[in-house]
């Protein structure tokens, strides 16, 4: 008899068990799902590390000319010897070159510094195709610096600092890295941010205004 009462209870506590699990599991994948930051940014140039056989940078006087074959990167002649074991280090940090956002914009603006770039990047492809970066001034905010993509006209992507100093160092053959907290980045980055948002509710004619040093008339 005492067998006979003690099984329901077993069979409730396995049932709840389970639905407790289910449950948890439910949680987690729709939190998964809202998370932002697993959603995909937008990318200045999209190809893994193994899809790139070439790269050129050109960054403050300097240049590297990288070739990657079966046994991994080698320097050209003329180029710093470390750049080959320093790109084989941080490809996965460089390739997909990603940005954190993406604005519609004239690119001969020489507020984006495109003209007279901060460094350009050439590189060709695995199936021999070949594309020209170039990654211009800093953003105001100094979170990260505007970049465009070849014939890409009217698209100018914003790329991380990390990004120029990756290149930075490719060129020189040493590793740079801006002195940069992460607090102070977040920081730039909210700024930046902010400024998009009233950038959309600002008239191109106060835009020029406010750029030129004016203040925002206070709300009625």
């Amino acid at each position: 008899m005492r067998a006979r009462l003690a099984r329901p209870g077993w069979r409730r506590l396995a049932a709840a068990s389970v639905a407790a699990f289910v449950a948890v599991v439910a949680i987690a994948v729709a939190v998964g799902r809202r998370d932002p930051a697993r959603e995909a940014l937008p990318a200045l140039v999209d190809l893994s590390p193994a899809g790139v056989r070439r790269v050129v940078v050109e960054t403050d006087g300097r240049l590297a000319d990288l070739i990657r074959d079966d046994r991994g990167w080698s320097a050209s002649t003329g180029s710093p010897p470390q750049s080959a074991p320093l790109l084989l280090s941080t490809e996965d940090e460089l390739f997909p070159m990603l940005a954190y956002r993406v604005v519609e914009a004239d690119q001969a603006d020489p507020q984006y510094g495109l003209a007279d770039p901060e460094a350009v990047v050439r590189l060709e492809t695995r199936a021999g195709t070949s594309v020209e970066i170039r990654v211009g001034a800093a953003s105001f905010s100094g979170a990260g610096f505007y970049a465009r993509r070849g014939n890409d006209s009217g698209r100018i992507y914003l790329v991380p600092r990390n990004t120029l100093d990756l290149l930075r160092s490719l060129a020189t053959g040493e590793r740079k890295s801006s002195a940069d907290s992460l607090e102070g980045r977040a920081g730039r980055f909210q700024a930046e941010q902010d400024e998009a948002g009233v950038e959309k509710q600002t008239s191109p004619y106060l835009r020029q205004a406010i750029d030129a040093g004016g203040q925002v008339p206070p709300a009625p």
